[in-house]
């Protein structure tokens, strides 16, 4: 069991979330840091051009000049979709959070950068490491030097096992810059469709991790926030059996240090 917190800018977002019992995953291309889920591939494109164009039709190119040039247009367009973050977005989706105790000067930071100058809020998650190999839970490597691969040694991209651990490095790896944010990452492939733990919107496309009432501790409201606003969705939540062992609580600035202190609402 992991003790995790998530940190949201929205607080009404938020509070709705807990009360639907589900909460959107990320796609690995939208973080923003450009150079999230990113890596570099040496060599040419490991994807074979007769899987993308077919066995028959790709012994038909190797046999005139024009058929070859299209070979190698086919390895350059792929290396790119290769090197970009997108690519991983036809992978995983991605749910970030840091560790509950992290230090108090690291909290000041939190707030002020992922949850909207301090309007946003903070829910406490005790959640299992693994439930069904529905998704994986891992601390993020902090490095400076970018996940590489070596793609004349794969033969397939969606099956070779270099080819995995390359993504999955990508997931799991930032920047040395970041590392006060001590982040932990839960990644869901994007076939995973058990419908206790994912929702996918058709429209969309967007999944979402149904999270039990019972992985959630703690909700803590940001030194922002607006309660008037607020508190009418805390009210309803305390209402509801299932919500009653949460503990809300709002920050506030400490009048004589550098911190924030949490008063129960």
């Amino acid at each position: 069991m992991l003790k995790l917190c998530r940190y949201l800018g929205d607080s009404v977002y938020g509070l709705k979330s807990i009360a639907e019992g589900c909460f959107r995953l990320s796609r690995p291309s939208s973080f923003n840091d450009p150079f999230d889920c990113d890596g570099r591939a040496d060599g040419l494109c490991g994807i074979n051009p007769k899987y993308i164009v077919g066995e028959d039709a790709y012994a038909q190119m190797r046999k005139t000049p024009l058929g070859l040039i299209g070979i190698c247009e086919l390895r350059s367009v792929t290396k790119q979709q290769w090197d970009s973050p997108m690519f991983v977005d036809n992978i995983a989706r991605i749910m970030c959070f840091t560790r509950e105790t992290a230090s108090i000067k690291s909290h000041m930071l939190f707030w002020s950068h992922y949850a909207n100058n301090g309007r946003g809020i903070r829910i406490h998650f005790n959640i299992p490491r693994q439930v069904k190999d529905v998704y994986e839970i891992r601390k993020v490597k902090y490095v400076d030097t970018l996940p590489r691969c070596n793609l004349d040694k794969i033969s397939r991209m969606d099956r070779d096992p270099e080819a995995i651990a390359f993504c999955d490095n990508r997931i799991w790896t930032k920047g040395t810059a970041w590392a006060c944010e001590k982040e932990y990452r839960l990644r869901m492939f994007v076939t995973a469709r058990d419908p206790n733990f994912v929702k996918v919107d058709k429209a969309s496309g967007d999944m979402f991790l149904q999270i039990p009432a019972e992985w959630i501790s703690c909700v803590d409201l940001g030194p922002r926030s607006e309660l008037t606003i607020l508190k009418p969705f805390i009210k309803e939540l305390k209402a509801d059996k299932r919500f009653t062992h949460i503990q809300f609580r709002h920050a506030s600035k400490d009048p004589d240090r550098y911190r924030y202190l949490y008063k129960e609402i």
